[in-house]
């Protein structure tokens, strides 16, 4: 749980969070839109090559944000659960769903630092999940890793990425080598 850290503690952090992406969902959903450069070149192929969502699987997307991930899953043919304890981000994602995917695709207000809430999607209930830029903003991800086993078919895979610490620091500086 973190050192000397309380359940009660990790609740008004995790609070505290919540409000944070909620007062910034609008703001990110306007300039991420269908997701930046970083985004479409570098994290969504390697997340979709190690997900292998194939037509008819059910995929649980956690801290969806704006739903850009449950859209391109959907248009994969499979049925996607995207949850993210943001309603602003879930109501945007909903706005930026075409009428062709909104049968393949629920939204849920969940927080993937909740157990119980976790629990509450249903056992054995997915096929894969994946988690995508997220896990380094929860205040714990033990509520999710014990969850994840539970929620997943057997044989399920779960995938998720994380900034590499070298784009998570104040002094980051973009550089070109050229030949």
């Amino acid at each position: 749980m973190g050192a000397n850290r309380t359940p009660a503690d990790l609740l008004a952090l995790t609070q505290e969070t919540q409000a944070i992406w909620e007062s910034k969902a609008a703001y990110w959903d306007q300039q991420m839109g269908e997701g930046n450069s970083f985004h479409r070149v570098l994290i969504a192929p390697a997340v979709e090559q190690l997900l292998v969502p194939r037509a008819g699987e059910r995929i649980l997307d956690l801290a969806c944000g704006n739903g850009q991930l449950a859209r391109q899953l959907a248009q994969l043919g499979t049925t996607v659960v995207a949850a993210d304890f943001s309603p602003t981000f879930l109501e945007r994602a909903q706005a930026r769903t075409p009428a062709a995917l909104a049968a393949h695709i629920t939204y849920q207000q969940v927080d993937a630092t909740n157990h119980e809430q976790l629990l509450a999607l249903g056992a054995g209930a997915f096929d894969a999940i994946v988690c995508t830029m997220a896990l380094m903003d929860m205040t714990t991800v033990t509520p999710l890793f014990t969850a994840v086993p539970q929620l997943l078919k057997s044989g399920g895979r779960f995938v998720f990425a994380v900034a590499h610490p070298c784009f998570n620091n104040n002094a980051v500086a973009l550089a070109l080598e050229e030949a």
